[in-house]
């Protein structure tokens, strides 16, 4: 059972500061020397002194205290932490549970920021047990925060979303856009770092939507870093060194040094990327400078490790090495294994860039160890690349392939596990189909090889009768090579006709053997980057990366255009996103490939087309973002339009029947005439009471509210009441999970097709269904009506038609519609769960 605060003492235990004689020996701890020593001491003595006078402190006073201190663990940690003992001492004996739970978290929080990681898990426990048992749900998400912290610098992958999903849910309702934002960027950085970069670039979006509408300087601090972040990561340098300026800006109005010295190590960072390495530089020492200032290891170390990686850019290996030595000796003296992994693999490619192999190979292999230990398979995959790369710089070749492939299978495993179980179903059937293909492969290999055989000894039965005509073949091959010649010099001539088309076409071309090397590729193609993962002989750092449509994930080497060519199969118009090695360059192909044969079916090659089609790309993206925000726009609109109708107007009609009511009864008896206007005056109202809330319901109705199956259950009614036509509605609620925002677009789907049916269809019947189909949803609304022309040129429907397209769009769908004249109206509309950045169109 965890101690309680004010029952055992918390904290470090083995620098309690329990006497003079206990002070002196804490000054001694710290890495000092010499005269430092002694004023430490005093000081620490000085101190200590003091404590005795602070307790008792009044409860209010006590927790004002403890909010100072708060802020201070912002901008120094050992001077905070001072503090923060001194008030675990003091704790008045009326502090409550919640009291209790928040000290515990502001030790866990400063020792987390002076790298006390196991220290910091436990009082991180201690308040989340002790806040969740008192129902204190600010205490439980601090808690979580320090949890979700504190898992990173130990490397409990699963632990940290764990927690950071726990403290959203925490703060549902409370009032907090400081730890609202804080949790927020956390859960952000979660999705990034397990490879969901939809997930995380939604989070930070809406992380900025609610930190403008708080104005919270904290809160915008947070969500200024989550969309600089997301923004660097998708190669929009100058967006994301905007958002860390105002990050940097934010963060000095909320009087956090550390987060200000955070925005300014990512503004070094972009300067560096976008070609001005001295401006960074610059940057990245103001930071760290910021950092030591603030007594944070682990934030010194970020800014040492983003320093070195601009010096190595700048091709000045030995300092760089010389800062990443004493990040590697941080982190062992702190533990902090996923920290430590990033840095022997930076430290190992410094020795390699310096040809110290040995060195070099000692680091890989310690970070591969760790990677092992951590048990994430991209960190395996990186660190088994690493060990490649120097097993090849050595010459060891087979080495370095076997780690190669292991480095593949860890990300295929990745890949496997992020996308699902589906995927490792599909993924396991292809391997053993591909298997099987090689089976047949090498059956038929060793048919042809028993053939060539068989050949060869009739060959041999007939060697003698050939050799009697010798003289007879020779003449004969005279005449050939004469041809040949010939044939030589108009397939040349021929070739310079083909090379010409081909360096003069728009699209790139590449022509690859049955071994899988380029023979062929055309100057557009090397233009954009062309190559084949395996079988291009050319540098392995200067290759691009192909990713599927996703922009994330790593498109299998079987799974390349090119690559199913050499395998006999042909692909029409894929698109793939393509990044250069060094990540500073993205582009979307469309690639079209076929298989080369002889003309007895044996392949020999095959031959790809590839065309940049990133402008159509954007301009696609630009547009649905366009529409998006519209109909948001537009939503925002109708329900502020609806609230100001039911409240002040509603309002005001319900006050005025009141007192055309209370006219009626007060001169019933002596104005009969007075009495019958103000009946009929109250027909009026009633009238106009009818027609509000027409309009509000008509606007956005209050039933939306309730989820989709009530608010397609209430449209239904209204619209069977309001046209007589006949209309079912079936629905699995249970099955469904639709946010807010797809319930009002699927809503507006319904809604724009029952008006369409009312004004066009004459129909007497309608069959509307929402469903899940798979993983998708399924929407599915069907008539008996007139029906009309789909290929018409000019349909009078097709406004109507435009708005049912590009709310499908905007769930991230498709939109499919059959019809013809006298066979009625079939609209189907199947989207996912859940509408990415990708498929709102919303580019970052």
């Amino acid at each position: 059972m965890m101690p309680k605060v004010g029952e055992k003492p918390i904290g470090l235990n083995r620098w309690r500061l329990k006497s003079p004689s206990g002070l002196v020996e804490l000054a001694f701890r710290f890495p000092l020397h010499g005269i430092a020593h002694l004023g430490l001491a005093a000081l620490l003595l000085a101190l200590g002194m003091q404590a005795p006078a602070r307790a008792g402190l009044p409860l209010e006073t006590w927790r004002a205290e403890v909010t100072r201190t708060r802020a201070l663990a912002e901008n120094d940690g050992p001077q905070a932490l001072q503090q923060a003992q001194r008030l675990e001492s003091s704790l008045p004996p009326d502090a409550t549970p919640a009291d209790k739970a928040r000290l515990l978290n502001l030790l866990s929080r400063i020792e987390l920021y002076l790298a006390l990681t196991d220290q910091a898990a436990q009082h991180a426990e201690q308040a989340f047990e002790l806040a969740r048992s008192h129902g204190d749900k600010l205490g439980q998400a601090e808690a979580d925060l320090n949890v979700a912290l504190t898992s990173v610098n130990q490397g409990k992958l699963d632990l940290l979303v764990q927690a950071t999903t726990r403290s959203l849910l925490a703060l549902d309702g409370t009032d907090r856009p400081d730890l609202l934002g804080e949790a927020m960027l956390r859960t952000a950085m979660m999705y990034r770092r397990v490879g969901q970069i939809d997930e995380s670039v939604a989070m930070a979006v809406h992380a900025m939507e609610i930190a403008r509408r708080r104005n919270d300087p904290l809160a915008l601090t947070f969500a200024h870093q989550g969309l600089a972040v997301s923004y660097d990561q998708s190669f929009r340098q100058k967006e994301a060194l905007d958002h860390f300026t105002q990050m940097r800006d934010q963060a000095r109005a909320a009087r956090s040094r550390q987060l200000e010295a955070y925005a300014v190590l990512g503004m070094g960072g972009l300067i560096s990327v976008m070609g001005d390495p001295a401006g960074g530089e610059r940057l990245s020492r103001q930071a760290i400078a910021m950092f030591r200032e603030i007594g944070f290891p682990f934030a010194l170390n970020f800014g040492r490790s983003q320093l070195a990686a601009n010096l190595r850019g700048q091709k000045r290996h030995a300092e760089a090495l010389g800062l990443l030595d004493q990040v590697v000796e941080t982190y062992e003296r702190h533990p902090n294994r996923i920290g430590l992994w990033y840095s022997l693999n930076a430290r190992s490619a410094t020795h390699q860039d310096l040809r110290q192999l040995a060195a070099a190979r000692a680091d890989a292999r310690h970070a591969y160890t760790l990677a092992k230990e951590i048990g994430f398979p991209l960190y395996v995959s990186e660190s088994a690349q690493r060990l490649a790369q120097i097993a090849a710089g050595e010459g060891d070749h087979r080495r370095a392939f076997e780690l190669s492939s292991e480095a593949r299978e860890m990300t295929d495993k990745a890949t496997r596990e992020r996308v699902g179980a589906r995927m490792v179903e599909l993924t396991q059937r292809y391997e053993s189909e591909s298997k099987q293909r090689e089976i047949e492969a090498l059956t038929l290999r060793n048919r042809q090889q028993t053939e060539q055989l068989e050949q060869q000894q009739r060959w041999q039965r007939w060697l003698w009768s050939v050799l009697g005509g010798s003289a007879v073949a020779f003449a004969v091959l005279v005449f050939l090579l004469h041809r040949l010649r010939r044939s030589q010099g108009e397939l040349q001539q021929k070739t310079a006709i083909l090379q010409s088309i081909l360096d003069s076409m728009g699209d790139g071309v590449a022509v690859a053997n049955q071994r899988g090397e380029l023979i062929l590729v055309n100057p557009k193609a090397q233009e954009l980057g062309v190559a084949l993962s395996h079988g291009d002989q050319r540098d392995p750092k200067q290759r691009p990366r192909y990713y599927l449509p996703d922009q994330t994930t790593p498109c299998p080497l079987d799974r390349l255009p090119l690559m199913k060519a050499l395998r006999g199969e042909s692909c029409d118009s894929t698109e793939l996103f393509m990044r250069t090695a060094d990540g500073s360059t993205g582009r979307w192909l469309s690639v079209t490939s076929r298989p080369l044969a002889h003309a007895d079916g044996i392949g020999r090659g095959g031959v790809a087309v590839f065309s940049d089609v990133s402008e159509r790309k954007w301009a696609e993206r630009a547009l649905r973002e366009m529409n998006f925000r519209r109909e948001a726009a537009r939503e925002e609109e109708r329900r502020y339009i609806a609230r100001e109708l039911h409240d002040e107007l509603g309002q005001t009609l319900s006050a005025l029947r009141f007192e055309v009511s209370v006219l009626r009864m007060g001169h019933a008896q002596d104005n009969p005439d007075l009495a019958a206007k103000a009946v009929s005056m109250l027909k009026l109202v009633d009238a106009v009471i009818r027609v509000q809330r027409d309009l509000v319901y008509s606007l956005r109705p209050a039933v939306l509210d309730m989820g989709i199956g009530p608010a397609l259950e209430w449209l239904v009614g209204e619209f069977g009441d309001r046209s007589g036509i006949e209309c079912d509605l079936r629905m699995s609620e249970t099955e469904l999970g639709l946010d807010v925002d797809q319930t009002t677009m699927v809503f507006r789907i319904v809604q724009e097709s029952l008006t369409n049916i009312t004004r066009h269809s004459q129909a007497s019947r309608v069959d509307i269904a929402l469903h899940r189909d798979g993983d998708d949803y399924c929407l599915t609304v069907q008539d008996d009506g007139t029906g009309f022309d789909t290929t018409g040129a000019r349909n009078p429907k097709s406004l109507g038609l435009v708005g049912l397209q590009e709310r499908a769009q905007m769930l991230g769908g498709q939109l499919d519609l059959r019809s013809s004249p006298d066979t009625g109206v079939f609209i189907k509309v199947t989207f996912p769960p859940s509408r990415s950045a990708e498929q709102a169109g919303v580019e970052f």
